[in-house]
């Protein structure tokens, strides 16, 4: 059985939320689900990384996405978007 793959940005984006303070559970092992599960000033965000805009989600992503009820859920690319995510919880 294969093991889920992660984009090569995964690490450097996970280790700089936790730099900037968040808590981040690392989900990328789950099947069906997101990579990061991240909570920020009380605000909790599901977070799938793709490796650049080009990259397309998975079917089950998009399924997932399509039946999220909860809370933000946000596709990050980049260690800059990442923070821009945190900042935007910080208001909240």
């Amino acid at each position: 059985m294969r093991a889920n793959k992660v984009d090569k940005n995964h690490a450097e984006i996970r280790d700089a939320l936790r730099e900037y303070g968040a808590t981040v559970i690392d989900t990328s092992a789950l099947k069906n689900f997101v990579d990061l599960v991240v909570g920020f000033n009380g605000v909790t965000a599901l977070i799938e990384i793709k490796s650049s805009s080009k990259a397309r989600f998975t079917e089950s992503q998009l399924k997932l996405i399509a039946s999220w009820k909860g809370g933000i859920l946000a596709r990050i690319e980049d260690v800059d978007s990442a923070i821009r995510l945190l900042k935007t919880m910080e208001k909240t």
